[in-house]
């Protein structure tokens, strides 16, 4: 598949993949990940191991779930996490974002009140300095930890 752009605006998808599989593994070619004003959530596995999805990740301010895997093995530069108000789903053990380990400047929006647990853990790429809004008012267990943590 030569696919290099997702315009993704699945505003409540709640599955995309198995166990074992993206839906877009083998998805090489895929560069670029747009996702929509919207999407309030993002599934398991959703973009896993999409290793060239490089460049800048938005995460709107609609989300309110995401979910393990969803970017794993991803290779984004910058992500922007607006999400508002979002928790983390536990579909799996692993964070959204483990085994990602492209050097990645990280910005947290002026309006987040919270950043789930496991956000960002097992992302060993991010680097440079963060600054945390003061609409915060919750960091969740491990959400910057450098290493993956398993639950249960």
């Amino acid at each position: 598949m030569a696919l290099a752009v997702m315009n993704y605006k699945a505003i409540n998808c709640t599955r995309v993949a198995d166990y074992y599989y993206s839906w877009l593994t083998g998805c090489n070619s895929l560069t670029t990940l747009n996702i929509g004003e919207n999407v309030q959530t993002i599934p398991w596995g959703a973009f896993r191991g999409c290793s060239n999805l490089t460049g800048e990740l938005t995460i709107p301010e609609s989300v309110i779930s995401i979910a393990s895997d969803a970017f794993a093995g991803t290779s984004f530069t910058t992500i922007n996490y607006n999400a508002t108000n979002c928790t983390y789903n536990y579909t799996y053990y692993y964070g959204p974002f483990h085994d990602c380990y492209t050097p990645a400047t990280l910005h947290i929006g002026e309006n987040v009140q919270a950043i789930p647990e496991q956000l960002f853990s097992g992302h060993t790429g991010l680097t440079g300095e963060l600054a945390l809004p003061s609409t915060l008012t919750s960091i969740g267990e491990s959400a910057f930890r450098s290493e993956e943590r398993r639950v249960g």
